[in-house]
């Protein structure tokens, strides 16, 4: 239809003409077929929003009926109940593992899923039938949440799903609580089943229930019982712990909260009229652990050596953070025997010397951790003779593997008496706020020695003999060995040379050298050590020691020429090593 012009119609009251009249009504008719088209859009549109609603409420239905069946199984691992729903809920985007998965299709070939009551019932009784599922637990616990003694029944009632499988369990609580007895009455009710507890709590004081308190001299004497009596092995009551192989304990003691047994051991303001007082009662357990063979003890503010329910000579590995003192814990590990693999001890700081480490090494291998005080009253003499005694004995650990000693003060006194032919990885950190101790090189070759011999000994079957070895006459003139115990790890941390002005290094350069000679296995290797001048590290070059080095690291003074010695050693160690590597290539 051509243009017309009806402008002039807007601007008089003209009659318009014939052909503007044409094109006016033409254009009503195409806004009429518009409307028309608008309102039929619009009824499609209003049937399709009336099918979605239905669709919307029978989904919503549905949605509800599912979530109510699916509720009970939130609770579940994460990993059990993503199995769950790959079984209950089929669609095209996840291949099924199972053909009996039931897949309805809708007569245009869509799939939709299924509804997941009876797949859900199925799975849960499955699950409520397989025990490994239920036997292992590790529950989280804030600070808003209930108190642990809400858990106890819910725990049982989980675990108890196990059937007859060991228990293990991991608990982590932020939350300050005291006193819990029906979660302790828990433990102790299924002392039986429990193979792993590791408990990681703000208060261990909840624990209580599961100790008592009994003086030393009570049960002294009756056969049977390690430590003289029912306080040395815990035996009180008939509770026996016989498949707990893993015990964790990490927290702290309320040291106000005066909970017993704990607070009447190890607080000095406990009362003098306490017939249990400090010096004359033990901490014990309510029942035994026979099989016991792993113990974590992570308490910085409490005593374990009054502990004398630990079966210490059964134990493969322990883990030590506690506030004993250095002869302390240098006595649990006198308890330890051959069956200790793995060691790790943290030291509390203390400038408090251990014993005569000013000495000689030859001395110093016969003098114990306790001075000899004099004392007229011959009983305090001979008891003092007693602990200086025991403080000489060697410590024959044949099995131990992996030795950690963090934050000792002075090493020597432990070292000295230590005899460790299997040892694989030393780890030794000392304390920054103790002098550093004399010898102590010595002492390490000593260790090296007595550990080697140890060995060759046990290699030709003559065990008896082995601390033959451990004389006074040897002293330093002993033969260089290349054997010594099959050490693979070697980190000495010397933290307490730094930012001190020492005359003579701790440990000399030739002190070095005896060590690298007797550790010829070695592949790991860390220093830190602010007093050296690191010339050792051309000998090892030199006499072609540590052949099985690979990994080194230094950390020493930046003065002097010891970094340009420490890039020489390495840059000398890769052109051997190339240059032995081509070789073998050529041969």
């Amino acid at each position: 239809m051509p243009f017309v012009d009806v402008d002039s119609l807007l601007r008089s009251n003209d009659r318009p003409s014939e052909h503007q009249e044409l094109y006016l009504l033409q254009r009503l008719s195409s806004l009429d077929g518009s409307l028309s088209v608008l309102d039929a859009e619009r009824v499609r549109a209003q049937r399709a929003l009336e099918e979605l609603e239905f669709r919307q409420s029978k989904l919503l239905s549905k949605r509800k009926s599912i979530a109510t069946i699916v509720s009970p199984y939130r609770r579940l691992p994460a990993d059990v109940w993503i199995e769950i729903m790959k079984f209950a809920v089929w669609s095209r985007g996840l291949k099924s593992t199972t053909s009996n998965i039931y897949k309805p299709t809708t007569d245009d070939g869509r799939i939709h899923w299924p509804e997941p009551r009876q797949t859900c019932y199925l799975h849960s009784n499955i699950l409520h039938g397989a025990a490994i599922f239920w036997c292992n637990l590790e529950l989280h616990i804030y600070s808003n949440d209930h108190n642990i003694d809400g858990f106890a029944p819910r725990l049982e009632t989980w675990l108890s799903r196990s059937g007859e499988l060991p228990w293990s369990l991991k608990i982590l609580s932020s939350k300050r609580q005291l006193h819990a007895p029906l979660f302790a009455a828990f433990l102790l009710r299924n002392c039986a089943r429990w193979k792993e507890l590791s408990l990681f709590m703000h208060d261990l004081d909840v624990l209580a229930p599961l100790f008592y308190l009994q003086p030393s001299s009570a049960g002294a004497g009756i056969p049977g019982c390690p430590g003289g009596g029912r306080s040395g092995c815990g035996c009180k009551g008939e509770h026996v712990w016989s498949n707990l192989r893993v015990l964790s304990l990490d927290g702290w003691f309320t040291d106000r909260a005066r909970v017993r047994p704990f607070t009447l051991v190890d607080n000095v303001h406990a009362d003098d009229a306490d017939p249990l007082s400090l010096h004359h009662a033990t901490i014990c357990l309510h029942g035994t652990m026979p099989a016991l063979k792993s113990l974590t003890i992570d308490t910085p503010c409490q005593k374990v050596n009054s502990w004398k329910w630990i079966p210490w000579a059964q134990l493969s590995d322990v883990d030590l953070r506690t506030s004993d003192q250095y002869e302390e814990n240098i006595s649990m590990l006198a308890k330890c025997s051959d069956a200790l693999q793995t060691c790790s001890m943290v030291f509390a700081p203390s400038l408090r010397i251990p014993g005569p480490i000013t000495q000689g090494i030859a001395n110093l291998l016969v003098t114990g951790l306790h001075a000899a005080e004099a004392s007229d009253d011959e009983g305090e003499t001979s008891s003092s003779e007693r602990r200086s005694t025991e403080a000489t004995e060697v410590l024959h650990l044949g099995g131990l593997k992996e030795l950690t000693l963090r934050k000792i003060g002075y090493l020597s006194p432990l070292i000295s008496r230590l005899c460790a032919p299997a040892l694989q990885k030393l780890f030794i950190s000392m304390c920054p706020i103790n002098e550093p101790e004399p010898y102590l090189g010595a002492t390490l070759v000593d260790l090296l020695e007595r550990s080697s011999a140890a060995t060759s000994k046990t290699d030709e079957g003559d065990v008896a003999g082995w601390d033959a070895v451990h004389s006074t006459d040897r002293a330093r003139i002993r033969a260089p060995s290349t054997s010594g115990p099959p050490l693979t790890y070697l980190t000495l941390a010397l933290e307490n040379t730094r930012r001190r002005r020492m005359s003579t290094p701790v440990i000399t350069n030739g002190e070095y050298i005896d060590i690298f000679e007797r550790t010829e296995k070695l592949r790991t290797l860390h220093l830190k050590d602010y007093s050296t001048d690191a010339r050792f590290l051309e000998k090892i070059n030199q006499r072609g020691l540590l052949p099985r080095l690979k990994t080194i690291s230094f950390v020493v003074d930046a003065d002097g020429q010891v970094p340009e010695r420490f890039e020489e050693f390495v840059k000398l160690r890769d052109r051997d090593r190339h240059a032995s590597s081509n070789s073998e290539i050529a041969e």
